[in-house]
């Protein structure tokens, strides 16, 4: 019923590449600071929690730290979140149905939660729709879809009807904040470029893809790149940034590709290598779950060390994992992990 986002991703690309162009790698700009290493570094002593006979996540929420919302994989579910109480360990019910209809969703990248609500950023429809969390299975006229005029590779709600979105190519600024009872930018962020300086082409911003992650407080943001060892976090009030390297500190070494209607498009080649895989926030600090494994590799899209942050740039720890996980959750007083492995279907957990 449901098809793979990968899928319909790599229909993209062999629908729009043509030939191939150069490879080229970014350099970091001069705002930043590089890590030499983390001053401490933690080993989980994880136990297993649930195992998953039924289920196969793909990616974790936290709920008042009481409730764990699972996005299913599987293609024939009828539903894309299921939802369980962590201190029962029992399954409470499914979210957000998966079709075409109003209410329901086939195809999203960023999700979360807002409020009471699920949310999606459904990419076929072009909306953003939000799902009751505390109704379980409740009818999908009784959600809500609100509309956006422009693609957005990341986006986070910070209320029921606005957005900050990153990755619109089209844009000067790598972040806007939209309201989407009207569909107008309320603010347009950091630009790709200072004042004065040569603007980034499209083909270049897609290379700065990154996965973008709100402070609860919403008072600042971070984005996690996907092909560089940095993150970028950004003050909202202010719209100053800072960009910090981590240890390794490689830079984004992507091809260029020329698409039939002749537009340049970045796409990724065998030196190219995977960076953030999830971030999660808290009021303290800033967690990404990092990969730094090429393409080839076996999990390229796992990682096995968590980096810690704090929301002045300040590089805390190095969580390093028993597994590799496609994704995990932590408590808002940063005292509790929850982490997955799809390989074991393991759900385990850990004091940090």
């Amino acid at each position: 019923m449901r098809s793979i986002i990968a899928s319909f991703l790599l229909l993209f690309l062999l629908l729009s590449f043509g030939t191939c162009g150069h490879n080229k790698q970014f350099h970091t700009p001069a705002n930043s600071s590089t890590l030499k290493n983390f001053s401490a570094s933690q080993t989980l002593e994880e136990v297993e929690f649930i195992r998953f006979d039924t289920l196969s996540p793909d990616g974790l929420l936290l709920y008042h730290d009481t409730v764990l919302i699972i996005r299913n994989t599987s293609d024939n579910s009828t539903h894309h979140f299921t939802s369980i109480n962590l201190n029962s360990r029992e399954l409470i019910g499914k979210h957000l149905e998966a079709g075409f209809k109003t209410g329901q969703s086939m195809d999203f990248l960023s999700y979360g939660i807002v409020s009471s609500n699920l949310w999606v950023y459904d990419l076929r429809k072009q909306k953003v729709i939000l799902n009751p969390i505390l109704h379980s299975e409740r009818e999908a006229s009784e959600s809500n879809e609100l509309a956006l005029t422009s693609f957005y590779y990341s986006i986070q709600m910070d209320s029921d009807s606005t957005i900050i979105g990153s990755g619109n190519y089209e844009s000067d600024y790598k972040q806007s904040r939209l309201k989407l009872t009207t569909v107008e930018d309320i603010d347009e962020l950091i630009p790709y470029a200072k004042s004065g300086s040569k603007k980034l082409s499209r083909e270049d911003k897609m290379a700065n893809e990154s996965f973008l992650s709100l402070k609860p407080s919403a008072d600042k943001c971070v984005l996690a790149a996907r092909y560089a060892d940095q993150i970028e976090i950004v003050d909202l009030e202010s719209r100053e940034s800072i960009i910090v390297k981590g240890a390794e500190g490689f830079e984004a070494d992507v091809s260029f590709m020329t698409g039939f209607d002749g537009a340049k498009l970045m796409a990724r080649n065998a030196n190219t290598r995977f960076a953030a895989v999830r971030v999660k926030t808290t009021d303290n600090y800033i967690y990404v779950l990092f990969s730094g494994s090429k393409e080839q590799a076996s999990y390229p899209n796992f990682g096995k060390n968590i980096y810690v942050y704090d929301w002045d740039g300040t590089a805390v720890k190095q969580i390093k994992l028993q597994d590799y996980l496609n994704d995990f959750v932590v408590t808002k007083d940063d005292t509790r992990i929850y982490t997955y492995n799809p390989q074991t279907k393991l759900l385990k957990t850990a004091e940090i």
